[in-house]
């Protein structure tokens, strides 16, 4: 399973609901790969979301992300901000070269 969903051949589902319940959650102990039920202590207890970051963290992830492409899609650009928010400014740029490769030439 991945964001793009299970790749079983069915569409149906693979829909966005679908998809977060299936991968927004911890993994059940009865499916986890390893001995221990205890989830590191780095993995959130729930699934983060833009509003959660903090606001002059937003601001200059939204400047950042505007800067480093300003052609990009209302969703690319959340996407980007999102990543810089949680994960740290280097995903700026290599989120602003995947939606220019994904425009394609």
């Amino acid at each position: 399973d991945g964001h793009c969903g299970n790749f079983n051949g069915d569409p149906l589902d693979d829909t966005e609901e679908l998809v977060e319940r299936r991968s927004g959650t911890p993994v059940p102990v009865e499916a986890s790969l390893f001995p221990s039920p205890q989830a590191a202590a780095s993995v959130p207890t729930r699934q983060l979301k833009l509003q959660d970051c903090k606001p002059e963290v937003l601001a200059k992830a939204r400047r950042l992300c505007q800067e480093k492409d300003t052609a990009a899609k209302p969703d690319m650009l959340e996407a980007c901000m999102f990543d810089v928010c949680f994960a740290g400014e280097q995903y700026a740029t290599e989120d602003a070269v995947a939606d220019h490769e994904s425009r394609g030439p």
